[in-house]
């Protein structure tokens, strides 16, 4: 058992600062609930003085990326970010916009425009906001491959959107990087929720029915537990609910699709 440097509570497995090497409970691990005394070390200078600082973020992702330490403010947006962003939602409307003929009336293309949107921004964005909400650093970050690859889709036959993702900062366990992981997915399935109701009462109904595919073939998509998607870290976080809620998904999108106008 080793204590906590900070209450002196034992911990089977402690968490090591980053900064001062020593460990700490779960309520303690954060460097400003602890008092570090390096805590400088995890604010680097400003990206107007210095451009960006390098970090390696938490799972496979890792770049050099410009961020600010903002110890448990929630829902936040830094400066870079939001070009990322804006990047990121032009390249999915692209490719939104692709699947439908050019020549189609202009308030049809807006239409798609905006669930294709939604879909990718929601999603990543809920990710985000949840990592925030458990005092982790988050923000969208476009990946060049990945943006590459969406860029490709725009006039390839196959569609494959995956213009970046939120990177997180921080230390969490298994339990909350599930949460932060579950949400991009579980956006998607309440948008589909709410655009298949909508069809049924609202004029628009084979648009708003397509929107609710989208978001749903998003939503699966993302559940698949390989590589760097959502499905991974929900399945280590959890089994049963990964499996309950990937078979539920994938039969509301197959009855979906069938449904789909032809």
């Amino acid at each position: 058992m080793t204590r906590c440097d900070y209450c002196g509570a034992e911990e089977t497995l402690p968490f090591k600062c980053n900064y001062c090497q020593k460990n700490f409970c779960p309520d303690h691990r954060l460097p400003e609930t602890h008092g570090c005394a390096n805590l400088w070390m995890a604010k680097p200078p400003s990206e107007k003085t210095y451009g960006e600082t390098p970090y390696t973020a938490t799972g496979s992702y890792s770049g050099n990326y410009t961020w600010e330490y903002r110890p448990r403010r929630i829902l936040w947006f830094g400066a870079s970010e939001l070009k990322h962003i804006a990047v990121g939602s032009i390249l999915v409307m692209l490719v939104g916009l692709s699947l439908t003929r050019l020549t189609a009336p202009v308030w049809l293309l807006g239409f798609i425009s905006i669930i294709f949107f939604a879909a990718f921004t929601l999603h990543e964005l809920a990710h985000k906001f949840v990592a925030q909400r458990h005092g982790l650093w988050a923000e969208f970050r476009v990946q060049p491959m990945g943006a590459l690859i969406t860029l490709i889709s725009v006039v390839s036959p196959f569609k494959l959107i995956a213009p970046g993702a939120v990177v997180i900062q921080g230390h969490a366990e298994s339990k909350v990087m599930g949460r932060v992981a579950v949400a991009g997915p579980l956006t998607n399935f309440a948008m589909a929720a709410i655009l298949l109701t909508s069809s049924w009462i609202l004029p628009l109904d084979q648009i708003l029915y397509y929107g609710a595919y989208i978001n749903l073939l998003i939503g699966v998509f993302n559940l698949i537990p390989i590589g760097i998607l959502d499905g991974q870290k929900v399945m280590s976080w959890n089994m049963k609910a990964w499996a309950l809620l990937f078979a539920v998904s994938l039969i509301s999108l197959v009855i979906v699709y069938q449904s789909l106008p032809r």
